[in-house]
């Protein structure tokens, strides 16, 4: 009886063996079949109508030298004060605040409509002028909190500067 299961027990191993064999056989093969198939060849596809050429390159070559395309109309050249846009109606004056502190004006440049008051304060503990660079006017030294006022009456740009100072410097476009 021994005999017959041990045959059993074997033969079953056996079975077991071949069935395994079996299965990697065949998915190895199904996997070399389907590397050895070939892509079928495009097929041309005839039609009536215009042809079109094939493009040689989708993205454009950068050339050798820079190419320039003129403009429409020339650009103005730059000139070397601002050019001042004339206005359809006259603005309306105003007070406008200017300090000196850190040896600097600020703001460094400025516009304002004609007619308008421009009061210079001093922020600094050393004295400063205001002095207007063509001498239309110049003020005395004037110390930390203490101000200077001008009217300005003409249109232009002014450049002033403080003459203790005269890295000092703001630019006043009256317009």
């Amino acid at each position: 009886m021994m005999n017959k299961r041990n045959t059993v027990i074997t033969l079953c191993a056996a079975a077991a063996i071949i069935i395994a064999l079996i299965i990697i056989f065949a998915s190895v093969a199904d996997k070399d079949l389907a590397d050895r198939t070939p892509t079928p060849e495009p097929t041309m596809i005839e039609t009536t109508g215009p042809s079109v050429e094939p493009l040689d390159e989708v993205t454009p070559r950068p050339t050798a030298m820079a190419t320039v395309k003129p403009t429409a109309k020339p650009t103005k050249k730059p000139t070397a004060r601002p050019t001042v846009k004339p206005s359809a109606s006259p603005a309306a004056s105003k007070n406008v605040s200017v300090k000196l502190e850190n040896f600097a004006f600020s703001p460094k440049t400025l516009n304002i409509p004609l007619n308008s008051t421009v009061i210079f304060t001093n922020k600094d503990d050393v004295d400063h002028t205001v002095t207007n660079v063509d001498g239309a006017f110049k003020s005395e030294l004037f110390g930390l909190n203490e101000t200077f006022t001008y009217k300005f009456t003409k249109a232009g740009t002014y450049i002033i500067y403080c003459e203790p100072h005269e890295f000092m410097k703001i630019t006043i476009i009256v317009e």
